[in-house]
């Protein structure tokens, strides 16, 4: 069979016929790859025999990462608790999943311990409404950690930033 150049108009109309005429599900996939010319990462997998990987075990939490989790999440419970106007809302929605992101990360034991050090001073520093130190030891977190964290320092971020408006 000779390839032509495709355009994404005519790929989904063959696979919009494919899909009526009814054919077996895995010719369907196999076929639509070829046509298309790739073969996607979802098929890959499906195709693969391979075990998936055992989850990671979780490790015994420092007190002070219990701390942090125990912290981060009277912060949000505090904080729903408050009015908040749609982008704030957004914002302590971005906060509680990266609360959740580093529990997650602090019961596999996937944060240093010097950065559980510094987000217990972050978290009880929000909780005593001392927000200068709070913001001073997120910035030092940002700086130095970012590459390893970013997915939940920036929810972190948010979380100061509600609690420095709304818990005053």
């Amino acid at each position: 069979y000779e390839r032509v150049p495709l355009d994404e108009e005519t790929i989904k109309n063959y696979m919009m016929i494919a899909i009526r005429d009814d054919i077996a599900r895995d010719v369907l996939i196999e076929d639509i790859e070829r046509y298309a010319g790739c073969i996607s990462d979802a098929t890959a997998a499906y195709n693969s025999t391979a075990p998936a990987a055992p989850p990671p075990a979780p490790v015994a939490q420092s007190p002070e990462a219990t701390a942090v989790a125990q912290g981060l999440q009277q912060l949000v419970q505090h904080l729903s608790q408050c009015p908040l106007n749609g982008s704030e809302k957004r914002q302590l929605a971005e906060g509680s999943k990266a609360a959740e992101k580093l529990k997650e990360k602090l019961t596999y034991g996937q944060v240093e311990e010097d950065v559980v050090v510094q987000c217990n001073r972050l978290v009880s520093s929000v909780l005593q409404r001392d927000y200068a130190t709070a913001s001073a030891v997120q910035v030092a977190l940002v700086n130095s950690h970012w590459a390893a964290h970013k997915d939940w320092l920036k929810g972190v971020k948010f979380l100061c930033q509600l609690a420095q408006k709304k818990m005053q």
